[in-house]
């Protein structure tokens, strides 16, 4: 079973997880990280440890970008368009009524905005970054399982 600990020393928040799971964040752990991640607002420093070692060290945007996480472009448009017309603008696109959002590369963020807003029919656009949940994930998420322990008889 997975856990959370959070500790505080002066300015420093720490949060660790004991017996995390090997392909993706379960559900009670998202639900413990939900709240207090939100302290990554007012984190300029963010460590990461893996297995005891040291594996990041910088703030939360420079997390994503290893991590590989893209951002995401909400759309609020005055026109329907449908996924599949999204879909060459970005990845994991969704549409509900006249809102839209897809995932986005990092370093290609600017790119596909500018064309999304001469393409389309766009009354608003919003970029967000990924949230630490989706950085967590695309960091630990894509591990292959180790193998089972062979057992004495």
């Amino acid at each position: 079973m997975e856990t959370v600990r959070l500790a505080r020393q002066g300015e420093i928040a720490i949060a660790t997880i004991d017996n995390p799971p090997v392909n993706a964040l379960g559900q009670a752990l998202r639900a413990d990280l939900a709240r207090p991640w939100t302290i990554t607002a007012l984190a300029r420093r963010i460590l990461v440890i893996d297995q005891g070692a040291l594996v990041f060290d910088g703030d939360l945007g420079s997390l994503a970008g290893q991590a590989g996480a893209g951002k995401t472009i909400r759309l609020q448009l005055r026109s329907p368009v449908t996924a599949q017309a999204l879909a060459g603008y970005g990845q994991d696109v969704s549409v509900d009524g006249l809102s839209a959002q897809l995932r986005v590369p990092r370093a290609e963020v600017s790119e596909r905005a500018a064309r999304l807003l001469a393409d389309l029919d766009v009354a608003d656009l919003t970029v967000e970054d990924p949230s630490i949940e989706a950085i967590m994930a695309d960091l630990f998420g894509h591990r292959t399982p180790p193998a089972p322990a062979l057992e004495s008889v």
